[in-house]
Order: C-alpha cells, then structure tokens, then sequence
C-alpha cells in the first residue's frame, strides 16, 4: 500500500493529466470503429499504440487471418481484425492484465450533437464509444502515465490487451488471442461496474434464432400458401407468454438493481424473412432470442425449454415447421471473492471513493469469461446512455477510475 506521501503525488499527477485525457478520449471517439463492420479498426489501434508506446510500453499488433475473420464473424466483411497487446516488463513475480474493447455499437438514432465528436455536457463528455469503452480505456493509460510521471513502478508486470469485436461476441478479439495462448497474466481487470462498487460476476448469454418455414405463393391467395410469418408470430407469442417459466431462477449474488438477479430474455433484436415483396407469401421468418444465463444455470437445460416452448406455440398448420439454431454461447463467470485482485482493487476503490465497495454480480456478459481461468474482476468509468443516444462519461470519473487502477498496480503482487 502506498504512503500519504506517494498517494498525494499520484493524485496531483492525475490532475495534470486532465487536459491530455480528455484530447486522447476526443482522438479516440473520432475514430468511428462501428462494428458491424469495423472499417477503422487498424486506424484506432494505431493512434492508440502510439500513446502506449510514449508510456514505454512494448507493443505487439496480431491478427486472426481473412479466413479465420470470415469463419468467425460473417458480418465483418472480411476486415482486418487488429489485437493490440502492450507488455510494462518489469521483472516481478506476478502480471495484472488490463483489458478494453475499442469496438463501438452502430450511433442510431436520436441524437443531439455529432456522435464521433467528443462534446462537453457539463460533468460528461459525450460521444459513441466515450463509456463503452474507450473512457476507461483512457483511464488504464492515463494511470500509468501518472505513475510514469512520479517515477513510482507498479509491483507487477502489466499486459494490455486492447481488442476489437466484444460488441459481436470477442471470437476475432480476445477470444481469439486467447485461442493462440498470446496472454501471460495472473489476473485480469475487465469493464464492470463503476463508482466504488466492482463487479465479481458476469451473466452469460444464450443466443438462439428460431426460424418458422412455410409455403410462398401469391398474397392474393393466401390459402395457396403457408404464411410463415404467422407461424412466427404465433412462436413469439408462446415465449413471450411462457417468459416467467423460462427466466424463473434469481441470483443470491448481490445486483446494482433487483432485476439483475433475473435470467432475462429478449426477443426479436435480429428478424429476418426471406421474402422481399409486399404481394408474397412470406415462406421463411426467423427472429432472434437473447437469454441472459445466470452462475450456476445449465445452458443446454436452459435451451431445451425455450425450444420446447417454441414448439408448443408453433400453430398446427400443414406445412409450417419449426428449427431452433445456436448463435453463441457464453457462459458465467464468478471471480472468487477472496483472490488478491479482487481484495485489491477493493481496497484501492475504498481509497479512492471513501466507502467499502459492494461486489455485484453484472447484467452483462462480457470478454472476462476468455480468461475465466485465472482470476478476473472488473471496473468502468461512470457511464450514461450506453449503447443509446448521447452516450457519456464521466470528466471527473476518468481520474477516478485512474487513481484506482494506479493504485491497484503498486499493490497488486507485492
């Protein structure tokens, strides 16, 4: 644990680096890595790469092949999938591994101001990408730049692993580098919640796509066809009916908000049919199921149902079947509540905030469960609006969270 001493020039170094901050943050919404498809991707790591080689940094830039990018992610037009992993080598005996996603969600719509330039709102700097994540990306650069600059070492090694693709699943990011064994650390800080409070769990997700197939023929004779679209209307009626069955099991983990303690399911974020036309039977429809997946919970279980529910509704129409498809599967991670870095990061947000954290569990699923086999906490920059318009975060919140990954690096391993 560091002295009044060193602490006080921590803080007062992090001060100073306000202004760079927030003109890295402003670079980094700039470049609009909207996945899908990822076009900027190679652009984004290069202005990021350079500012961690300022901080001393040795650098390695890796990439999955076009045919491993077009295996793994169809939507992503075969693009350049660049890992940007930095190694401080320090010789210690233990390595944290800091870790950020710099892929961005479409800006959709509504709203007020330009999403890829960084804009002021009072006690937030809004912009796409400026919460989720590349703030508290800027906030890991901008901890090690404080420390840099007082002449303090952390106690460990640190490995950053800034990759692309957790918005469509991490199979091209982490998950791959994690299928090359690139990765050396003995635990990991991912995104999690903020403030003083710090994430030991993550949901997993269940994705499905359940598709109805019927007969196509012309709209002006309908009983010439099987309407496929109302085979699925009726399917999607079933679940949506049979929902407090299907997500009955709660968490005895500890949630920001008591509806995080529920398996939840959403349908339909993806539909599609195979017709085109306005005047056509519609033959084929299919429409997406997002189950959030509880510690504990059996997927393959958790998946029947849903499938046999499906099932159930499917109308009993000549003609009309039914197909349940996995999309992806991630599963839960717990992180153990007595590992060094969760007591560590504990004790360095309790520094920093002046308030014993509470360990949640997060509704989200996130890149941790790649590196689920050591052990893995998280924690963010506060954040408004992610994911929707005006997204944000918090000015003051970067240093915050700064100080606290700074602190945990001088007390991590020692």
């Amino acid at each position: 644990m560091l002295n009044q001493v060193k602490e006080k020039a921590l803080r007062e170094a992090l001060v100073g680096l306000r202004d760079w901050a927030e003109d890295l943050l402003a670079r980094l919404v700039a470049v609009p890595t909207v996945n899908p498809p990822g076009r900027e991707y190679p652009r984004l790591v290069g202005e990021l790469g350079a500012e961690m080689e300022k901080l001393g940094l040795s650098l390695r830039v890796l990439f999955p092949t076009e045919a491993e990018v077009r295996r793994l992610y169809t939507e992503s037009e075969g693009l350049p999938r660049p890992n940007l992993v930095g190694r401080l080598e320090l010789g210690r005996e233990k390595t944290l591994h800091l870790n950020g996603h710099y892929d961005v969600v479409p800006p959709g719509e509504g709203w007020t101001r330009d999403p890829f330039v960084l804009a002021p709102d009072g006690e937030w700097l809004r912009g796409r990408g400026a919460g989720d994540m590349k703030g508290t990306i800027v906030a890991h650069l901008a901890a090690l730049a404080a420390l840099v600059k007082i002449g303090l070492e952390p106690s460990c090694d640190i490995e950053l692993g800034y990759v692309p693709d957790e918005e469509s699943g991490g199979e091209c990011g982490l998950g791959w580098l994690t299928e090359q064994d690139i990765l050396r650390a003995d635990a990991g800080l991912f995104e999690g919640h903020s403030g003083p409070a710090l994430t030991i769990a993550n949901k997993g997700v269940l994705w499905l796509e359940v598709e109805v197939r019927g007969r196509s023929g012309h709209a002006s004779r309908p009983y010439e066809g099987v309407n496929a679209f109302a085979g699925a209307v009726a399917v999607a009626r079933g679940l949506l009916d049979a929902e407090p069955e299907l997500c009955a099991a709660r968490s005895d983990l500890p949630v920001a908000r008591p509806e995080d303690a529920r398996g939840v399911m959403t349908l339909g974020g993806v539909i599609s049919s195979a017709t085109a036309k306005v005047n056509v039977i519609p033959e084929r429809v299919s429409f997406s199921v997002d189950r959030r997946l509880l510690p504990g919970e059996d997927p393959a279980r958790v998946q029947a149902e849903i499938e046999a529910r499906a099932h159930q509704a499917l109308p009993e129409t000549e003609g009309l079947t039914l197909a349940v498809r996995r999309l992806q599967l991630a599963p839960a991670v717990v992180c153990p509540d007595d590992s060094e870095i969760v007591r560590a990061l504990a004790d360095s947000l309790e520094r920093v905030y002046g308030e014993k954290p509470p360990r949640r569990l997060s509704a989200f699923f996130t890149d941790m469960r790649f590196m689920a086999k050591i052990p893995c906490c998280g924690h963010s920059v506060r954040s408004q609006n992610i994911h929707g318009p005006d997204e944000g975060v918090h000015r003051r919140d970067i240093l915050d969270t700064a100080l606290a990954v700074a602190l945990l690096a001088t007390a991590f391993g020692a």
